[in-house]
């Protein structure tokens, strides 16, 4: 836990302790710095363990496109990207990348998607691009990611509903053409 995986809603966590709360879910209680930063403050998340590593409810965790399941599409090499490699090539009807992810508890939550579109319309133009989205094979939307460049990454947040444990999220071909560098969930 760090104040950036809290996207600096909580300055300076720590001091935690794992208690087992209601209904035998483990929880864990840390101090930080909120909103109010004269004064540290107690906070309470749920929190899992995936894989033996604890996942607390509201830190992000970051996902790297090119360790998750890619079917029709390119792992390529990507010095500014995330890990310095991205999934392109996104371009067949049938082309995704499917993320396994744990939830320490169900619920809503945002996927922040690290995205790069340098896609051009017809006339040559910059083009919005999209990602159809599933979480646990059923379909959750879209992604919508507005015209960035190729090689130049930028984050959207969209809400999905996880359930308690692990959980896939698949971004598949949609409008134009985009590539991914990583996926938080928080």
């Amino acid at each position: 836990m760090t104040t950036e995986s809290f996207a600096g809603a909580i300055g300076g966590p720590g001091g935690q302790d794992v208690v087992t709360g209601p209904g035998g879910k483990d929880r864990i209680l840390f101090h930080g710095y909120g909103a109010d930063r004269s004064r540290r403050v107690l906070y309470v998340a749920d929190l899992g363990f995936a894989d033996g590593r604890p996942v607390v409810r509201g830190s992000k965790v970051l996902h790297e496109a090119e360790l998750a399941r890619v079917h029709r599409a390119t792992v390529r090499d990507a010095r500014k990207a995330s890990g310095g490699r991205a999934v392109g090539y996104i371009d067949h009807p049938d082309s995704f990348v499917e993320f396994r992810v744990f939830a320490a508890s169900s619920g809503p939550h945002t996927l922040t998607v690290r995205y790069g579109n340098g896609s051009l319309d017809a006339s040559g133009a910059p083009a919005a691009a999209t990602h159809t989205l599933a979480v646990n094979g059923a379909a959750a939307g879209a992604v919508d990611y507005p015209y960035t460049g190729w090689d130049e990454w930028k984050s959207r947040e969209v809400p999905v509903d996880l359930r308690a444990g692990w959980n896939t999220v698949r971004l598949s071909k949609g409008e134009h053409h985009t590539e991914l560098d990583a996926v938080e969930v928080a």
